[in-house]
């Protein structure tokens, strides 16, 4: 119970003595609860590494990794999962050492599919046979040129990628495995076009590093081509890696909760018990049910009949998708793209919309007026006027006079001493 509240319902230590002591009238001190949820990672250890070696055998895996908190510094959690499979684990380091650390990429032998990380690159993982890359990332980071910098190319890829999506989905319904040599050639040229069309926008410099996003991001999409296209000619690889960014999110959700975690030992424990519940849940099993098994000492039989990745069904591409189309949405029409004749009338919510009290306007006008010349704090019965355009100030007043004070300026306040100007 105290593994099952403490990992699949994110329940802080204390909350869940109260818990228990209100619903079974016992009290539990946290240490108790502690040494439980410690019992109950090493458990599970045997199923883990059962889980991690099937993973090295999947056909595509995806991998990704998130920020944590370990005792008040900054750790990395690093996970791999397919639509059945999951493991996660934490290091100190986000680069190569971390992703070694979760062990899979060693062995592995399939596709990853991931963030354009570098790390992934690595040569030490020389066994993959090739990688493939979040096109949902793509898709976040083609709004910006279109929004702010007004580039036509990357709402042109935008739609170009949403279209292979469709068709890919179109053909996965209709119960092919592959699109038709021609459909994909006319999608890899236009593919082609749209690259050219963003070199033009922005003219490429010798070196990797470019002068703007925009065009590091087009230099990626087309260095890399291959790996951003992989979903249109291999339908086992996803078109996002929500698979593997969805069970990390539950990791964030515990640190929105808790706070993080006090040890190293105990963020190995939840995620080790995380990552056999989240591979149960992915198989359609109960979470008491399998914690039971595990407590029992039959945690490596109940993962005896969970499969491996397969490729998944149409149906459960677009539950994963769903949200895919959303975050692409349509670049207005600039200002400058629209002729001067034929620009639209306010709406009428604008045409007859009420400015607001007077100190609105007061205050707005303040942000749009240039900065003064001579930068002075204001008087308080003098708004915009410094003590030097105003006689009588404290900086004109003679000595023996009733005229104001400018109030005296305060030493400034030590560490770890008691400035009695303060107090």
């Amino acid at each position: 119970m105290a593994s099952y509240l403490a990992v699949h319902q994110y329940m802080p230590y204390e909350r869940m003595a109260e818990h228990i002591r209100h619903l079974h009238g016992a009290k539990v001190s946290v240490g108790a609860l502690v040494a439980m949820v410690k019992r109950g990672g090493q458990r599970v250890l045997p199923a883990v590494e059962e889980i991690r070696h099937r993973l090295q055998r999947a056909a595509v895996v995806n991998m990704d990794g998130t920020g944590c908190h370990v005792a008040g510094r900054l750790n990395w959690v690093h996970g791999a999962a397919t639509d059945r499979l999951t493991v996660l684990g934490v290091y100190d380091h986000r680069g190569v050492d971390g992703i070694k650390s979760l062990k899979v990429l060693d062995e592995k032998t399939g596709i990853v599919v991931h963030d354009a990380w570098p790390a992934y690159w690595n040569a030490g993982f020389e066994k993959v046979r090739g990688h493939g890359l979040c096109n949902a990332h793509h898709l976040r980071e083609l709004l910006a040129p279109a929004d702010l910098d007004g580039q036509r190319w990357s709402e042109r890829m935008t739609n170009l990628l949403l279209e292979m999506l469709a068709k890919r989905n179109a053909a996965m319904a209709a119960g092919r495995n592959r699109l038709q040599q021609e459909q994909v050639a006319a999608f890899e040229a236009a593919y082609d076009r749209v690259i050219r069309g963003g070199w033009r926008e922005n003219p490429r410099r010798a070196g990797k590093r470019q002068r703007s996003k925009a065009a590091n991001l087009l230099r990626r999409l087309d260095e890399h081509r291959d790996e951003v296209l992989r979903f249109l000619h291999d339908f086992a690889v996803p078109f996002t890696n929500n698979e593997i960014e969805g069970d990390l999110r539950m990791t964030k959700l515990h640190e929105k909760i808790s706070g993080g975690w006090r040890s190293m030992e105990g963020a190995r424990t939840f995620l080790a018990i995380r990552s056999y519940l989240a591979t149960a849940r992915k198989q359609g099993q109960d979470m008491l049910d399998v914690l039971v098994a595990a407590f029992e000492g039959s945690a490596l039989d109940a993962c005896d009949g969970w499969a491996l990745s397969q490729l998944p069904t149409f149906a459960r591409w677009a539950a994963t998708l769903a949200a895919v189309p959303k975050l692409a949405r349509p670049r207005p029409t600039l200002r400058s793209d629209r002729p001067h004749t034929q620009r639209p009338p306010p709406a009428a919510s604008q045409r007859h919309r009420d400015p607001g009290p007077p100190g609105h306007r007061r205050r707005a006008r303040q942000r749009a007026a240039p900065p003064l010349q001579h930068h002075r704090r204001p008087h308080r019965g003098h708004r915009g006027c410094s003590s030097r355009q105003r006689p009588g100030s404290s900086r004109h007043r003679r000595p023996g006079s009733d005229g104001p004070r400018r109030p005296p300026r305060l030493p400034p306040r030590t560490v770890g001493h008691r400035n009695p100007a303060w107090h």
